[in-house]
């Protein structure tokens, strides 16, 4: 056991001297590895700021100026209903831009309720008591938008107010629900009508199904007044990337039968939240 202490001794002791040469030359190379010099990194850095500012005034307006012609494609949500909306922009002068819009959405009456039904939970399906209609509108209309706060080379978000007006029509749908008819005996059919007062709950099996009733549409007219703040946060003008928050009030020319019993309305104010998204050229 002495023997082999000994022997371990003697090993380290003569591998000591090569392993502190190999250190020292670790040193020396990393010691001889070419640094740039400060003065040499500072006029790196020149370089590059005077690229940036060799930009021409063209190149830079053309990166955060408005472009003449924009098309965005945008989803609202309402305080009654969601919505989907196709805008086209033209530039007329250098913070004003005209707009044509259309869109279609979904409303409905902040009465509505859905329920089970009574006599059949087990197999039957929810309705919406005494819902009459769907309330469909299509809007159609033209505006102006003011660029509040243009975007620059140094702040890459653009804020711009618009008002919009114009005809929109209401599209009324039939809400269909199956109810529960005897043939005979113990058998007996479903029959798809349009939901009603005269219903008794007890009769009702559930909602029909949605693409029935088509050919009994019918179309209620009006105006949509809306007033919108759209921000951009896409940092380049090429491109459209919006949050928008704004509200409208939509005025029809006759009472919109969406209930039945419950009392209906020939307007509706709405608050929405959406998204725009598209590109400008």
């Amino acid at each position: 056991m002495r023997t082999l202490l000994c022997a371990c001794v003697l090993v380290s002791a003569a591998l000591l001297p090569a392993t502190t040469i190999f250190a020292q030359q670790g040193r020396a190379t990393n010691k001889a590895k070419p640094q740039a010099p400060a003065t040499e990194q500072r006029g790196r850095a020149r370089d590059r700021a005077a690229e940036r500012e060799s930009l021409t005034d063209e190149e830079k307006e053309s990166e955060y100026a408005p472009k003449k012609n924009a098309f965005t494609v945008g989803a609202h949500i309402y305080t009654n209903g969601v919505a989907f909306d196709f805008q086209y922009r033209r530039q007329i002068f250098p913070r004003y831009e005209l707009l044509a819009a259309t869109s279609i959405g979904s409303f409905k009456d902040l009465a509505e309720a859905r329920r089970p039904s009574i006599n059949y939970s087990f197999y039957g399906r929810e309705y919406i008591q005494d819902k009459r209609n769907f309330l469909y509108p299509w809007f159609l209309g033209a505006g102006v938008q003011r660029i509040l706060i243009p975007r620059t080379e140094f702040s890459r978000v653009q804020f711009k107010l618009g008002a919009t007006i114009g005809p929109v029509m209401g599209i009324l749908k039939p809400y269909l629900v199956d109810i529960v008819v005897p043939i005979g005996g113990n058998l007996a059919q479903l029959q798809a009508v349009q939901n009603g007062a005269n219903l008794s709950p007890r009769d009702i099996f559930g909602e029909a199904d949605w693409f029935q009733g088509f050919d009994r549409i019918t179309t209620v007219w009006g105006m949509r007044y809306r007033i919108e703040g759209s921000l951009d946060l896409s940092g380049s003008s090429w491109f459209v990337r919006a949050v928008q928050m704004g509200m409208q009030w939509d005025v029809y020319g006759r009472t919109v039968p969406v209930m039945d019993s419950q009392p209906n309305r020939s307007s509706y104010f709405s608050i929405f939240l959406g998204i725009n998204v598209g590109d400008s050229w």
